[in-house]
């Protein structure tokens, strides 16, 4: 967080584009678009889980992402915290950065955001070790008002005191339904060596402004576990 605020502070070119934003929520695919250099976009929400009978509440699910060079921004997820059953806590945070790949007239909008989790979570949720990650994204319009998007992302993880790499997929449908107003509906595949988890999701965004929007979302896992119904809100906004 230092470090992107160091940068914006010495930073001599401020944002002009104030074009609605692109942001990273509510969906779990990402945007291939990165903040133009001298803008922070914060994202946050939280969410709601029932798993096998359980209630499972996180949040605030902060992401900051700032512009440093032209396509390129850096990334801060902040530790979430989960109230679970029988315990709570904050998991690990996440630093990391996304260059964006294509100009803003491409057809086909493509992205690549490397990123690690530090482990700085509470006992019952961290790692206990550095985790490196990286995710390619692919995005484009297929006509006016509708996009698609998919990525894919392999994550080193520890299992059973083995290292083994986690696979995830996604893809989403998304589409203007009315003005200032749009919806998404997505897929989502997660790989371990131990289990998989697939889940289907959808929401609805409301830009209020070009620099203001809030979301309403919600999914169901399709496997066991996957967990059941999950629902969330949140907001993004552009300093």
């Amino acid at each position: 967080m230092l470090l992107i605020l160091g940068v914006l502070g010495s930073s001599t070119v401020f944002a002009q584009d104030r074009s609605p934003m692109s942001t990273d929520r509510p969906d779990f695919t990402e945007s291939p678009i990165a903040v133009v250099p001298g803008s922070v976009q914060l994202e946050f929400g939280g969410m709601w889980t029932d798993f096998a009978g359980f209630s499972i509440l996180s949040g605030p699910e902060l992401l900051v992402r700032a512009g440093v060079f032209n396509r390129v921004e850096l990334r801060v997820t902040a530790p979430n915290y989960l109230d679970e059953e029988n315990t709570s806590g904050f998991t690990d945070m996440t630093l990391g950065a996304k260059v964006q790949l294509s100009d803003e007239n491409s057809v086909l909008n493509l992205a690549v955001i490397a990123q690690a989790s530090i482990p700085t979570g509470d006992e019952e949720f961290t790692s206990d070790r550095v985790e490196p990650e990286i995710i390619g994204i692919v995005g484009t319009e297929i006509s006016p008002g509708i996009s698609v998007a998919a990525q894919a992302g392999i994550k080193s993880i520890e299992e059973i005191g083995e290292n083994e790499i986690r696979f995830m997929a996604t893809f989403v449908l998304s589409g203007e339904v009315a003005p200032r107003l749009s919806a998404f509906g997505e897929v989502r595949y997660d790989h371990r060596p131990s289990f998989s988890t697939y889940v289907i999701h959808t929401g609805l965004v409301y830009a209020i402004t070009n620099d203001l929007q809030i979301d309403f979302h919600g999914g169901n896992g399709l496997n066991d576990i996957s967990g059941d119904l999950f629902l969330g809100a949140g907001a993004a906004v552009r300093l």
